[in-house]
């Protein structure tokens, strides 16, 4: 059973200025072609210019996502424009940090692989998730993921992962490092430096930690015993 779910919510206001925008350079399109077909001008630039512009608004508008807040992982499910879905399952325990995003031209971290798995019709905080991806043969590569999510899903990972959801991204570049081996893991100096970070003492972090863990434990234990009476049902009947 998921403990928050969510999918796309599309901007009245980003949908009618992205279809002006997409008609508007599909026109352009058409306009290019007859000019060649009638004129026999052929302008093979703004030809390509205006499809291209057309395809990557379809490829960002079009797609819807699911995000769902599952006991052991993030789970963030992409359906494309041919119907076909693409699932993402982002254990808790491979999450550096989620931050709300802020265009750079230089980060600390470099990372191998990018999605976008947000609609460009959504209004909402665009937010960046940092993971430090394990693959089945036993390689690492960092991984970042752009979602957007209800205030709901996001306060369920807050609880899910404390003083990692909404942190300054220099947080998110520690713990990739940390993750990467680039700085020890001596446990107390991680938390004193993450205190720094977060403007927090070392105290504070330990118990909000404390105390999140319970709220997770005692969550879990309620969804295992409800699962059982269903169990239990299902047996009787």
């Amino acid at each position: 059973m998921s403990l928050a779910v969510d999918t796309t919510k599309r901007n009245k206001k980003y949908v009618i200025t992205y279809t002006i925008v997409g008609i508007a350079c599909f026109v352009m399109f058409i306009v290019s072609i007859l000019r060649y077909v009638y004129l026999n001008v052929l302008e093979p630039v703004p030809i390509f210019f205006y499809a291209m512009l057309v395809w990557i608004l379809l490829l960002r508008c079009k797609p819807t996502y699911d995000v769902s807040v599952e006991r052991k992982y993030l789970k963030i499910v992409k359906h494309d424009i041919w119907g076909k879905t693409k699932v993402f399952e982002i254990p808790y325990r491979e999450i550096a940090a989620i931050f709300s995003y802020q265009p750079k031209m230089m980060r600390t971290v470099k990372f191998r692989y990018s999605y976008r798995l947000n609609s460009a019709l959504d209004a909402r905080t665009l937010w960046t998730l940092a993971w430090r991806r394990s693959f089945d043969d036993g390689s690492e590569a960092n991984v970042r993921i752009y979602f957007k999510a209800s205030k709901e899903v996001m306060d369920a990972l807050a609880e899910k992962m404390p003083n990692r959801v909404n942190v300054p991204e220099e947080l998110a570049d520690f713990n990739m490092l940390v993750k990467e081996g680039v700085i020890v893991n001596n446990e107390r100096k991680l938390k004193e430096a993450e205190a720094e970070i977060l403007d927090k003492s070392v105290e504070q972090i330990e118990a909000e930690a404390k105390i999140a863990g319970e709220m997770v434990a005692e969550a879990e234990a309620k969804e295992d015993a409800a699962e059982a009476k269903k169990a239990e049902k299902k047996q009787e009947v």
